[in-house]
């Protein structure tokens, strides 16, 4: 299978928008700008970079996440930590990060943006603009609409950006149509650091929200008395009863 991270930089006119309008599956679409849900109480110089980024409908899912990498870091500079994992051929397959520092809720709000699942009919427009651009297998009509069917609905899981990337650069640098796995692989791929900063970002709230334990400080004197008086108090009770 062809990586197509080696092709990342010819998919400037991948949209990231979710409205889109098409007549011609073998065309671009046209897309609307997404508005980030963040509210003016959310508001950090990180985030106003994201929100800036989110309105140049041109950007696709791997420049989306370098600019979620940028952004956050703009927040949190070196409490963010990144470090590129590479294969044997020293090409970048991963990202791994660690946030030492909680991100706060307008960054969570804004993960959350980045990792909701698609409209199915925007997954159908994009794996059938795939079918018609790809050479088809030996498969009978009815086998067709079954694995277009599965695929869509399997790939629904995912964000529209990550969808459409994937599937567009798919058709650019292979000539079959692919099975499942193949897109399933290349979803997560692009996923990937988008889990894992909402998961380190929710997990650090809990730790920030979570109560501190008090300091133990020694009873004084009259509370020792107190409980000396109660305590002998229950013994003449049971003595009498």
């Amino acid at each position: 299978m062809t990586h197509i991270e080696k092709n990342a930089g010819n998919t400037g006119s991948t949209p990231t928008s979710s409205a889109m309008n098409q007549t011609d599956l073998s065309t671009t679409t046209s897309a609307t700008v997404i508005a980030l849900p963040i509210g003016t109480g959310h508001s950090s110089p990180g985030l106003e970079m994201l929100r800036s980024s989110a309105k140049q409908p041109q950007l696709n899912a791997r420049q989306t996440n370098n600019q979620l990498l940028a952004s956050l870091r703009q927040d949190l500079g070196s409490r963010l930590v990144t470090k590129d994992r590479l294969n044997a051929d020293f090409d970048v397959i991963g990202t791994d990060v660690t946030l030492k520092t909680p991100a706060g809720e307008g960054w969570i709000k804004a993960l959350e943006h980045y990792t909701k699942p698609s409209r199915g009919d925007m997954v159908a427009m994009e794996v059938t603009r795939l079918r018609s651009m790809t050479a088809k297998r030996k498969e009978g009509e009815f086998d067709l609409e079954l694995s277009i069917g599965a695929i869509t609905e399997e790939l629904c899981e995912y964000p529209e950006d990550i969808v459409r990337t994937v599937c567009r650069e798919w058709a650019r640098t292979n000539t079959f149509f692919p099975v499942l796995k193949e897109l399933l692989d290349e979803c997560n791929k692009l996923m990937e650091l988008r889990k894992s900063l909402l998961s380190q970002m929710r997990e650090q709230r809990v730790i920030s929200n979570k109560p501190k334990n008090e300091e133990w400080t020694p009873a004084t004197e009259d509370e020792k008395k107190k409980v000396s008086d109660m305590v002998a108090e229950c013994i003449r009770n049971l003595s009498a009863g």
